[in-house]
């Protein structure tokens, strides 16, 4: 089960906390709801379509083919926070539109709807008191490197 707990990294005032075993669960819940609502059934492997599909469903605007170079060359996908609308999920191209590399590709997409589906509820609080973007140009993107996921802190609780 979901609690709320401090967020000492200064993001926001409180952030969702999940053991492993319940965030594990929630996202097969939702996997297995999307499939059965979309096909009717649950088939493995998800399609990297259905991937695209469920990002657009939570009213998050995809991007597949994006040009992140202004974030880093090292840069595979951004979730980018609005105020007035859903996210927008931006994959970079060198992974996309490569088919050698289409593992990354889901992996990316997947890794960027947690941003949308996890992460969008605290920003639209935050945007909603009008302090989101205080902290910075970029404070409203969730910029997300290979290396940074990979050997992401536990600390950085948004990765």
């Amino acid at each position: 089960m979901v609690k709320m707990i401090r967020d000492n990294t200064g993001r926001f005032a409180e952030r969702p906390f999940y053991d492993e075993r319940d965030l594990d669960n929630e996202c097969e819940r939702l996997i297995r709801d999307f499939q059965l609502k979309r096909h009717g059934k649950i088939d493995y492997p998800v399609a990297t379509d259905d991937l695209t599909v469920l990002i657009e469903m939570h009213d998050a605007e995809l991007d597949s083919y994006a040009d992140l170079s202004e974030h880093g060359e090292d840069v595979e996908g951004v979730t980018e926070f609005f105020p007035n609308r859903g996210p927008k999920v931006s994959i970079s191209e060198r992974i996309s539109a490569n088919d050698r590399r289409e593992n990354r590709f889901r992996t990316t997409l997947t890794h960027e709807f947690g941003h949308v589906r996890f992460h969008w509820p605290l920003c639209a609080q935050k945007f909603a008191t009008g302090d989101m973007l205080e902290r910075g140009l970029n404070a409203n993107k969730a910029i997300s490197k290979r290396d940074n996921i990979l050997n992401a802190p536990k600390s950085d609780w948004m990765e």
